[in-house]
């Protein structure tokens, strides 16, 4: 069988190994660019360590091959032979636009240790500029640092803008919902100037209406506020707040021209929608349009808590509008949902 780890427990190295016709290979394998900048071309180095546990020499053939693909012609490989109880390894440099005409390079010993020792040093430097987490069990310990390693290598930088993803090389498009919480959780590790970076980000796709969308549905826009409110409160980074508060001053009069819509009397009574948010889209895979306590809650909570950073910004006069409008809010979706409990068998159901 097959046996995966990361290097030092966490690292965005992952190593393999397996067993094959009387051999052991054990692969390692790392991306790099120059200065660690998206800017710049990214390429692969790997290793393939084979060893011969046997008491006769053994040859080995390591061959590169790329799918799906229709390539035709000779693929690059490399063979060893490998003396009883002894290794030997072999090294490739494959560049991430793929050279149609050979794949991959032939690398070496020096270059493969050289470009890994900055990979390792550079990660490890990366995570000391953030809040640690040190528990009992390495294996929690190991854990919140790839975490935080590998939602690092899926936000890609397109045509100057910043994209988060949800994984790499299946989630090309950017969920502005999870974005959003993960620019939270940078603010909660402190990072904080990659959080601000990422907001811009957002914020340069913002619709004309000032609501904020993308591909998730109608929860984004207030997950965004919540991450805006929450990265001043955590970084007191006054001059960044100033800058981007138009634009989130912007999505929160949505909120409210939005939820002006859905203010309309029924014979005297208000309906169960009074004051939320018009029909929308509510999650990512389910985009019919519709009533959603989900969206009003991020919505809502989005609005409060920019309403709380103008507050502890010193704007209390625009802080007080805006605590009471999400009070309003609040109150429309206590009652919403008070009117909308169902009574079956004895249990009330919401």
């Amino acid at each position: 069988g097959f046996q995966r780890s990361l290097l030092d427990g966490f690292l965005p190295v992952p190593q393999v190994r397996w067993s094959f016709g009387g051999l052991d290979y054990e692969e390692t394998a790392f991306a790099y660019a120059k200065d660690f900048s998206p800017d710049q071309p990214l390429e692969a180095y790997v290793r393939f360590r084979v060893t011969n546990p046997s008491a006769e020499e053994r040859q080995a053939r390591i061959t590169v091959y790329l799918a799906p693909s229709s390539r035709p012609g000779a693929v690059p490989f490399q063979t060893a032979a490998i003396g009883p109880h002894q290794s030997a390894d072999i090294f490739f440099h494959l560049p991430y636009k793929v050279n149609w005409e050979k794949l991959a390079d032939n690398s070496d010993s020096a270059t493969f240790d050289r470009k890994l020792a900055e990979v390792r040093s550079f990660w490890h430097a990366h995570l000391k500029k953030g809040t640690s987490i040190e528990t009992p069990e390495p294996f929690i310990n190991n854990a919140w640092r790839a975490w935080e390693l590998y939602n690092t290598l899926n936000v890609d930088k397109v045509k100057g803008r910043y994209e988060i993803h949800d994984g790499s090389g299946f989630y090309e498009e950017e969920y502005g919902y999870s974005a959003a919480l993960y620019i939270h959780a940078l603010s909660l590790l402190g990072f904080f100037d990659d959080a601000e970076k990422y907001i811009d980000s957002l914020l340069a796709v913002q619709k004309p209406n000032g609501q904020y969308i993308s591909i998730y549905g109608m929860p984004d826009n207030g997950a965004l506020l919540f991450a805006i409110g929450q990265e001043y409160r955590l970084s007191h980074h006054t001059e960044w707040f100033q800058r981007v508060l138009p634009k989130a001053l912007k999505a929160m009069e949505w909120i409210e021209t939005n939820r002006a819509t859905t203010k309309v009397m029924e014979n005297g009574a208000k309906p169960v929608g009074y004051g939320l948010l018009a029909p929308g889209p509510a999650y990512c895979d389910f985009q019919n349009l519709v009533v959603s306590y989900y969206s009003d809650a991020y919505n809502w909570m989005g609005m409060h808590e920019v309403a709380v950073a103008l507050q502890e910004a010193g704007m209390k006069t625009e802080a007080s509008a805006w605590l009471a409008k999400a009070d309003d809010y609040h109150q429309d979706i206590w009652n919403s949902m008070q009117s909308a409990v169902l009574h079956d068998h004895g249990i009330d159901v919401l």
